[in-house]
């Protein structure tokens, strides 16, 4: 066989030169290969698309936002690398550069003003056209543009023929430009502007453009996609471009320019107006958004923190999408306070039922607050996960509204310092109702302790609630431990995220880690199983010998009376049934969410002394209506459990020593601290009293 060479062309507009190309040969005489050549490319960044409500029209062009720095080019065919990508540093005259590509039908793209190594280690020999559109462009700033040393990053592609040598490469901006102007226009008494900022900006975008639609797009819904989700500070979780501004008076005006990366966070077409346009509407809660804030004097008080909430999108109603190369201008004028506007906040209250409803909720500083009190718990008063339908919990009690005309405290205080009512302020006052709210302030110095305030219609009790303040902070400090499925034979592992501490701890640092050096004031506060409240014990606190408030036999319509009776202990109906709950040997174990049992045998080893078989139930259950547990917690499923005393009870439970109490030792994964709970005793089901404290306890 006679090897040939084949001579490519290269053409850069009259220019000619040769250069070889080398194939390998098996069986065919002569071996054909794509002709290599330069190009010139133009890249030509198209218009921004501006938004006006429903009207699309061009939109001016701001400094900079059509440079080209920099551009990697890569060519496909079929969907298959043919050359590159490849990165050309300087860009010629008219935003061009001479590129090498194939002379064949094909697809280049371009992408501008993005790293210089962002490509560099793409499998040039085997890579695809569907991984270079999935590239993914992370940003780790506030994206900028200023024409100098901040560009904004840009994608093209354009599909070519074998004849094409002149080739325009229409640029999109991966980003989208935001126009914000604010200007006041209100009555309200010393309104004041003070920063404007955005919120759930995603902090990355991929090179492919998504097309907007009824639903999420992109990026997923998850905190690690936008953002501030790592902020060590609550005021900055999610903020971005946070701009300081100062209107204080009618007529004046701000103005802020953004750019962010598309967030295609849906529609809602069921929003008829614009005031209906808020966080309670919104698709998800990572939609994009404007936050303007300030102060007020609102309802005679100076200084009150006001914050009004805007959603860009096509329109002013039910678009909430952010798409690459938009403008979205954006003019806000406030004129007033109407606090059934969705975009209006008045923070003289912080709402901690704004991500759900719960029988316990956590605060962790001086301020002031409030919650929904016109449903019990979290509504979940059926067997089922639905708010309908199903089987009650609780037959005597059958409604999730409540309502009633008066809230006060029964209870609170911090260490060993507890009593009834507003004996004590030192940890929550001026506890009143405001519509479907409870509202309540703290000591103008914060201070860790519990209370619990009731609802109640006509002087009885409607329900309760339990307020923890404390340090700790579980959202950001929790635990994933080792538990197995209760299949017999411990062959799988799951994983149960679990507080670091127990309800009602006090005395924690920030990480709940503080718990066994602590006590008394770790221990927390008792529960009987299947009630929402907690108990005080009064003066004497978690001494051995102290009793509950109340104490005394329980009747037939049990869970109406204790909801009624928060602070009351009932001690057990008999000596065969051991339950608080009622007569006949009456038990309710769906009261903390159990799910129907499904039951296996487990066996738990006790160490030298052997092994013990217990019934268990596979069912994870649900969060009802009286678990005790803050928004977004839970009573664990019986197999969080499991781990406990599997090799040994021995490698579980530490024996008290000196000052620290016995706790438990649940063993986390990954490796991170174990949990250790501590050995907080218990009241004693005939009497109440509290008993075996720092030695034992039921979990």
């Amino acid at each position: 066989m006679e090897l040939k060479k084949i001579m490519g062309k290269a053409v850069l507009l009259c220019a000619v030169a040769l250069a070889v190309v080398a194939c390998g040969q098996e069986e065919f005489d002569e071996v054909v290969c794509p002709e290599t050549g330069k190009a010139t490319l133009r890249f030509s960044a198209v218009e921004f698309t501006g938004e006006s409500l429903l009207t699309t029209r061009a939109a001016a062009l701001k400094t900079g936002e059509s440079t080209i720095k920099g551009v990697w080019v890569a060519q496909f065919a079929s969907g298959k690398i043919i050359k590159g990508p490849n990165y050309y540093s300087t860009i010629g005259a008219g935003n061009s550069v001479e590129a090498e590509l194939d002379t064949e039908t094909s697809n280049v793209w371009a992408v501008a003003n993005v790293p210089s190594d962002l490509f560099s280690s793409f499998d040039q020999k085997n890579g695809t056209e569907a991984d270079f559109k999935a590239k993914t462009l992370a940003y780790t700033a506030e994206i900028k543009c200023d024409g100098t040393s901040n560009f904004l990053p840009m994608v093209g592609m354009k599909a070519i023929t074998a004849s094409d040598t002149q080739i325009t490469v229409p640029m999109t901006r991966a980003v989208a430009r935001i126009d914000f102007t604010v200007t006041h226009d209100a009555t309200v008494t010393n309104l004041k502007l003070t920063e404007c900022y955005l919120t759930y900006v995603p902090n990355n975008s991929i090179l492919e453009a998504k097309t907007a639609g009824a639903a999420r797009v992109y990026p997923t819904a998850a905190a690690a996609q936008f953002f501030g989700s790592t902020a060590a500070n609550d005021k900055d979780k999610f903020v971005y471009g946070k701009r300081t501004i100062s209107v204080s008076a009618k007529g004046q005006s701000a103005t802020a320019t953004w750019y962010v990366p598309e967030n295609l966070a849906g529609r809602n077409t069921a929003i008829t107006a614009a005031k209906f346009k808020g966080d309670k509407t919104a698709p998800d809660k990572f939609a994009t958004r404007i936050i303007v804030k300030g102060t007020c004097t609102y309802k005679g008080t100076p200084d009150t923190e006001v914050s009004f909430t805007i959603y860009p999108g096509q329109n002013a109603t039910t678009d909430f999408n952010i798409q690459r190369n938009y403008v979205y201008t954006v003019s806000s004028t406030i004129k007033g306070l109407n606090v059934t506007d969705n975009r209006v906040t008045v923070h003289d209250f912080v709402d901690l039922s704004a991500d759900g409803t719960a029988n316990c909720y956590m605060i962790h500083e001086a301020g002031k607050y409030k919650f929904k009190c016109n449903v019990a718990g979290n509504g979940k008063i059926y067997r089922t996960n639905v708010l309908t339908g199903g089987t009650l919990i609780a037959t005597d009690f059958s409604s999730a509204a409540i309502s009633g005309n008066t809230a006060e405290i029964l209870w609170q205080g911090s260490g060993n310092s507890y009593a009834t009512g507003n004996a004590t302020t030192s940890v929550i006052k001026n506890v009143a109702i405001d519509g479907d709210y409870i509202t309540f302030e703290t000591a103008a110095t914060f201070a860790e302790g519990n209370a619990l305030v009731a609802l109640k219609n006509n002087g009885t009790v409607v329900w309760s609630w339990h307020i923890w303040a404390t340090n700790y902070k579980p959202e950001d400090n929790n635990s994933n431990v080792d538990t197995y499925t209760l299949n017999g034979t411990y062959a799988t592992k799951t994983t149960e995220f679990v507080m670091r501490c127990n309800l009602g701890a006090t005395g924690q640092t920030a990480t709940g880690m503080a718990a066994e050096t602590t006590a008394p004031q770790c221990y927390g506060l008792k529960y009987q199983w299947g009630r929402k409240d907690p108990f005080w014990h009064g003066a004497s606190g978690w001494a051995n010998g102290a009793t509950a408030n109340i104490s005394a036999k329980g009747n037939s319509n049990m869970v109406s009376t204790a909801i009624k009776n928060p602070t009351q202990f009932y001690i057990n109906y008999d000596t065969s049934n051991y339950d608080w709950i009622g007569a006949n040997a009456q038990k309710n174990n769906y009261l903390w969410g159990n799910g129907d049992m499904t039951a296996t045998n487990i066996s738990i080893v006790h160490g030298a002394s052997g092994t013990t078989t217990r019934v268990v139930n596979k069912q994870r259950g649900f969060k009802s209506a009286f678990d005790p547990c803050p928004v977004g917690w839970r009573v664990p499923p019986q197999a969080l459990w499991t781990n406990c005393g599997i090799t040994s009870v021995a490698n579980n439970y530490v024996a008290a020593s000196g000052s620290v109490p016995a706790y438990l030792k649940l063993l986390s994964n990954v490796g991170r601290n174990p949990v250790k709970y501590p050995a907080a005793g218990y009241l004693l089901r005939e009497s109440g009293a509290v008993s075996y404290v720092a030695a034992s306890g039921y979990y």
